[in-house]
């Protein structure tokens, strides 16, 4: 029951009593009124408490509404105060009457100081004027209207705002006030001028690049096509910019192109975007080129879009092309120089074997009869005293010198120059001989090797006082014998050659290089003359004082072994100072004999 519904029960209810106040002055009736306004009353009574029960129930739910409207009141002015943008209302005079924690930062005014005053004060003076002709049209306005304005904080430096304002209006339409939305658009602004900067610099770098940087949308429509792209394809930008890159292809790859494509956004298979290869690439004149391609996959504003990277490999194929004909070439020359070698090899070895065998028969011969000369002139010694009596007086002097003294020393030369030839026939066969020994390449241990071969020279070194230091060497695949030799030779000529007057040091080291293993025997001895350096690895040639024994064969043969190991030998002296002789072993050697270890 509603109030307009009671309020007619209680007017009944009057009239009735009215009705029964005239009634009483005629007794007669008054007892038939009086049931009949019980009646009535008793009715309204019923009424009556049906609309107490009514009213009950409405101030029951107007209660629950008003505590949900507080409650939403709450919110809001939890919403509204601890919003990240300023939030300001004010009247449709533009006069604040509420702002919020951030618009008073905003502002550099505390809130309740900004209750009452015209936010047009707010604005720098010079659009001041601007802003109160747009405020004032609002009134005519509906729905959301957006500016922007630069404001003034109290005490602070002005700045960009966006500004949001939405009208409130009553029943009638008639503005009654402003919604405000104040949002400081300082970091926006330093981010756009941040982000065309950073498209300015990325355009830069596009259009300058060396390569080619072309890109295209998930349908292959080229989107941008820098300098280096329009020379290098001899199209320009606006030629391509719209088309579909496959016009920029060959027909081999043209035809294969869309539906790749189409498959890797399908299935995500990859065969050069992320992987990169090389293909080729058809200028506007029909030609076509190699080039290295790149493609990487972005993501823009929800848009898929391709990268590539092309890259001319002309210069470099032309490169290679030259460089494998200049290979191709130098195949065929080293094969020719290799055979003239061998060939030139043979004729020493043929050169040796004539050395040996023919003229080591004559050396015999002159031996033997020289050794019957000796024996003859043995004889004849012995049978002088019965011969001198028989020779003229003059001649006694001259046959006895003959047989006692210049044919025993002109036999004692013969001999010693035999000896001497048959020392330099044997070098000749060592040293052929080592150019057709068969290798053995094994592990070896240079370091304990060398520290083998310096105790066999230990009388030599503790003799002469030499100081022998031996660094840490590194293993090698190498031939044993092949190595004593080598080590030894150069070792027994650095304790040999040592300078006198000053005592002997000796230093051997190795180092492993990515192609072959260094090593290095250095002295403080005598050293040697600058042109004499050249001649030290040549047969039976000797530098220097000649007071040391030898034939001068040592170095010829560590320069075979070391070459056979594929390696080379070099020499450093100065001359009064000392010695070192540097060689290398190979890690791999044409032909098999070394390998890497």
């Amino acid at each position: 029951m509603f109030a307009d519904d009671l309020h007619h029960k209680i007017v009944a209810f009057q009239q009735q009593v009215e009705t029964l106040e005239a009634a009483a002055a005629s007794p007669a009736q008054v007892h038939g009124a009086l049931l009949e306004a019980l009646a009535a009353l008793h009715v309204s009574l019923e009424e009556l408490h049906v609309a107490e029960e009514a009213l009950h129930q409405q101030h029951d739910t107007l209660l629950v509404a008003r505590q949900a409207t507080e409650a939403a009141h709450q919110r809001y002015q939890e919403l509204f105060d601890f919003a990240l943008d300023g939030y300001v209302v004010s009247d449709s005079q533009g006069i604040i009457q509420e702002a919020n924690r951030a618009a008073a930062a905003l502002l550099a005014v505390p809130q309740d100081v900004l209750v009452g005053k015209p936010l047009a004060i707010f604005v720098v003076q010079e659009e001041r004027l601007s802003f109160r002709t747009q405020l004032a049209a609002l009134a005519q306005l509906q729905g959301l209207q957006d500016w922007e304005v630069r404001l003034q904080p109290q005490g602070g430096q002005p700045f960009m705002a966006a500004l949001r304002v939405v009208t409130v209006r009553s029943l009638h339409g008639q503005c009654t006030g402003l919604l405000w939305l104040l949002r400081d658009m300082t970091e926006r602004q330093q981010a756009e001028a941040a982000l065309r900067d950073s498209e300015a610099r990325s355009a830069a770098i596009l259009q300058t690049a060396v390569d080619s940087i072309i890109t295209i949308d998930e349908s292959g429509i080229v989107e941008s096509f820098n300098q280096a792209a329009e020379r290098l394809f001899g199209y320009i930008a606006d030629e391509v910019i719209g088309q579909n890159v496959r016009m920029l292809m060959p027909s081999l790859y043209r035809e294969e192109h869309d539906g790749y494509l189409a498959r890797y956004l399908q299935t995500g298979e990859q065969k050069i975007i992320g992987i990169g290869r090389e293909v080729r690439a058809q200028r506007r004149d029909g030609t076509t080129f190699p080039i290295a391609l790149a493609v990487s996959e972005v993501h823009l504003d929800g848009r898929r879009m391709f990268t590539g990277i092309v890259h001319d490999l002309t210069a470099r194929v032309q490169a290679e092309e030259a460089l494998r004909h200049a290979r191709d070439e130098l195949e065929v020359r080293v094969k020719e120089r290799t055979a003239e070698l061998e060939a030139a090899n043979e004729e020493v070895r043929r050169f040796a074997y004539i050395v040996s065998h023919d003229l080591r028969a004559p050396l015999v011969n002159l031996k033997g009869f020289s050794s019957e000369l000796r024996t003859a002139a043995a004889v004849l010694q012995d049978a002088l005293p019965a011969v001198l009596p028989h020779l003229e007086a003059p001649q006694h002097a001259d046959v006895a010198r003959a047989l006692t003294q210049d044919i025993p020393e002109a036999l004692g030369f013969i001999e010693t120059s035999v000896t001497r030839m048959d020392h330099l026939i044997r070098a000749i066969l060592h040293l052929s001989r080592l150019g057709r020994r068969e290798l053995r390449y094994e592990p070896l241990d240079v370091l304990a090797l060398v520290q083998e071969t310096v105790q066999t020279l230990a009388h030599q070194i503790a003799e002469r006082q030499v100081q022998v230091t031996v660094d840490p060497l590194p293993t090698v695949m190498a031939d044993r014998t092949a190595m004593e030799q080598i080590m030894g030779n150069l070792l027994a000529n650095a304790v040999a050659y040592l300078a006198p007057g000053r005592p002997g040091e000796i230093v051997v080291t190795g180092e492993r290089r990515p192609e072959a293993t260094v090593f290095a025997v250095r002295d403080n001895g005598r050293g040697i003359a600058t042109e004499d350096i050249p001649k030290v690895f040549e047969p039976f040639r000797r530098v220097g004082r000649q007071d040391v024994p030898g034939e001068g064969m040592g170095l010829a043969y560590v320069q075979m072994l070391v070459r056979r190991h594929g390696g080379d030998i070099r020499c450093h002296s100065t001359l009064g100072v000392g010695t070192t002789f540097t060689f290398t072993i190979a890690h791999q050697i044409t032909g098999g004999e070394a390998h890497a270890f």
